[in-house]
């Protein structure tokens, strides 16, 4: 696979209504769109994924974007003939950056479904020696709310055919909150998600939730704390979800190693694309450990990486991956994704940027020369 091109465009997405986590408030997203040619004609656009605080994790915008400038593409432009998709392959000497390495890799990897005259997730399917579906069940994550707007949301997500709901909270105070939901909503599958609100001091307010019956916890202490991790899922029947703390395999073994978690929320932009995200995938399976494919509120566009990953028959937990609409009015490529009857039909092929995207893409720098 010859490359031809390599161009950056960045992008302001409004959201319908701010998106608020224990890390920020999200009124407007932004991201870098990526787009790769090769010479025999085949085009690919990625998403960055990061945004533009390290509430999340230390990996911003900014910095991503310049990490993909000035490092990761120059090996590219060197040797342009494209023969692995390990980013350990394609940057030896680039340490960490996974959200930028990821950007350009997962392109990279529709590209080669493209050449291979397969989608993405067949392709991704292969590697896994597994098989994938054509449609797939998905969850809603909900922002923090007060009780009103969070029962209203939670009725409309229902309506549409959401089979898995994930509240974000804020802490302690937000426990109260959820007991409310539960009596409301005494079946729905729920996650909740503390985004590190939590801390071991917690631990008795936060056994409330096996009474509730909530499918996991997400991420309730800070990220790294995996012994405080793992003395409060001894402490909890509730399982605790993994997220923010599983960066690459290692992490995923080290949880495994001291019982911090019984699941995993896998998001192949924060752990570097998908050869590492089918890594620990692997792995977990191996050692009982449920794997989950999450959100970063991303565009139509960049949702068509996280559904395809999720399209594997071995994450069959319904993931953060419905349709962008939930965030968007807009959309930036020409992917038609609905949810109808509680699945997520996805097309085979490839997305395309819309016109007025495209034609602002083709203004961009070929950073390959």
């Amino acid at each position: 696979m010859q490359l031809a091109s390599i161009r950056m465009l960045p992008v302001s997405l409004p959201l319908k209504q701010p998106f608020t986590s224990a890390h920020e408030q999200l009124a407007d997203r932004h991201v870098t769109l990526v787009q790769i040619t090769t010479t025999d004609g085949l085009m690919a656009t990625g998403e960055l994924e990061a945004f533009d605080n390290p509430g999340y994790n230390t990996e911003m915008q900014a910095s991503e974007a310049q990490v993909i400038r000035g490092f990761l593409v120059p090996p590219l432009k060197r040797n342009r003939d494209i023969s692995s998709l390990n980013p350990d392959d394609l940057w030896p000497d680039v340490s960490g950056h996974r959200m930028a390495k990821a950007a350009v890799e997962m392109t990279l990897w529709s590209l080669a479904a493209q050449a291979e005259h397969q989608s993405l997730a067949a392709l991704l399917a292969a590697e896994a020696k597994t098989e994938q579906r054509s449609e797939i069940e998905v969850g809603i994550s909900l922002g923090i709310a007060d009780l009103t707007q969070q029962l209203q949301r939670i009725a409309a997500a229902q309506a549409a055919g959401y089979s898995r709901i994930k509240l974000k909270v804020g802490g302690v105070a937000d426990i109260a909150v959820i007991n409310q939901i539960r009596r409301q909503f005494p079946t729905i599958q729920m996650i909740i998600d503390g985004n590190g609100a939590f801390t071991e001091n917690d631990a008795a307010e936060l056994q409330q939730l096996d009474a509730l019956h909530v499918d996991m916890l997400e991420q309730p202490l800070a990220s790294g704390d995996f012994a405080g991790h793992a003395q409060l899922q001894r402490q909890l029947k509730t399982p605790i979800c993994l997220d923010e703390d599983i960066l690459d395999l290692k992490d995923a073994q080290l949880a495994v190693l001291m019982g911090s978690c019984r699941a995993i929320n896998l998001k192949p932009a924060r752990v570097g694309g998908f050869t590492k995200a089918l890594a620990i995938l692997d792995y977990c399976q191996q050692h009982h450990i449920q794997c989950w494919v999450g959100g970063m509120v991303e565009s139509d566009l960049g949702r068509y990486y996280s559904q395809s990953l999720a399209r594997l028959i071995t994450l069959s937990y319904p993931g953060d991956v419905g349709p962008a609409s939930q965030f968007f009015e807009t959309q930036v490529s020409d992917r038609v994704v609905k949810l109808t009857d509680g699945k997520l039909k996805l097309p085979e092929e490839a997305p395309r940027l819309l016109p007025a995207y495209q034609k602002q893409m083709m203004l961009q720098e070929n950073l390959l020369g």
